[in-house]
C-alpha cells in the first residue's frame, strides 16, 4: 500500500458503509462504491469603500467595492455591484457565515435598513432569495458594528449570488470603513463590509 493510500486510510470516516467525511473536504456519496472526495468551498468578501445607501424601494442600492480574499475557494472575483460567482465546477449544496457593517449615520432619529439576497444564472436576470430580509436598526449618529447569519443551499455551478438593501427614511446612513491611530502613530482601518461563507 502507498503512503498516500495510508494517509487516506487515516483520514477517511466511514459509517455503514459510506465515506462520512475527510479532513479538510467533504464527500459525495452519490454512489456508495466509488465514493468522490470534493474540496469544500469558502469565500470572504470585503472592502473598505463607503457604501452608500439610497432610500428608494424600487431601486435599492448595492454593496460596491466588494474584493474577494486570496484565502477564497472555488468563488469567483466580484462585478462592480457585488455578487461572487460560484465555479467550484459543481453545485454547493449548503454554505453559511456571517454579513457584518459598520453603519455611520448622521441625524434623523432611529432608522432602519433592508437588506435582502438574490441569485442569477446570468449575471443579467436576478430572482429575489426566499426569507432573505433582514432589517437592522440604526440609531441616531450610530456607529455600532451589525453583524448578521448568511446562508446559500443548493448554489448551482455558474450562478451568482448579491445582496441589495435600501433605508426607508431618517437621515443620511452608508457603510464606512472605522479608522483610528495606535500605539503612538499607526494608522488602523477596519472594513466596512465583511461577508464570509463556508460550505459544510
Amino acid at each position: 500500500m502507498s503512503i498516500r493510500n495510508e494517509l487516506l486510510e487515516q483520514i477517511l470516516f466511514v459509517t455503514n458503509g459510506f465515506v462520512q467525511s475527510v479532513t479538510g473536504f467533504g464527500v459525495d456519496n452519490t454512489d456508495p462504491k466509488n465514493p468522490v472526495i470534493i474540496e469544500k468551498q469558502f469565500f470572504l468578501s470585503t472592502t473598505i469603500s463607503t457604501v452608500t445607501i439610497g432610500t428608494d424601494p424600487n431601486s435599492p442600492s448595492f454593496l460596491t467595492g466588494m474584493s474577494i480574499d486570496s484565502s477564497s475557494s472555488g468563488i469567483s472575483a466580484i462585478d462592480a455591484n457585488g455578487a461572487v460567482r460560484n465555479l467550484s465546477g459543481r453545485e454547493i449544496p449548503s454554505m453559511d457565515g456571517t454579513i457584518s457593517f459598520q453603519p455611520n449615520k448622521a441625524g434623523g432619529g432611529t432608522t432602519t435598513v433592508h437588506l435582502w439576497s438574490e441569485r442569477s444564472a446570468d449575471g443579467v436576470a436576478w430572482t429575489q432569495n426566499a426569507q432573505s430580509l433582514r432589517v437592522l436598526e440604526i440609531p441616531n449618529n450610530g456607529e455600532t458594528f451589525k453583524t448578521s447569519i448568511s446562508s446559500v443551499t443548493a448554489w448551482a455551478n455558474g450562478d451568482y449570488l448579491r445582496f441589495r438593501l435600501y433605508s426607508p427614511s431618517g437621515g443620511t446612513i452608508d457603510f464606512s470603513s472605522p479608522t483610528d491611530t495606535v500605539l503612538g502613530g499607526e494608522n488602523i482601518v477596519g472594513a466596512s463590509v465583511i461577508w464570509a461563507l463556508s460550505e459544510h
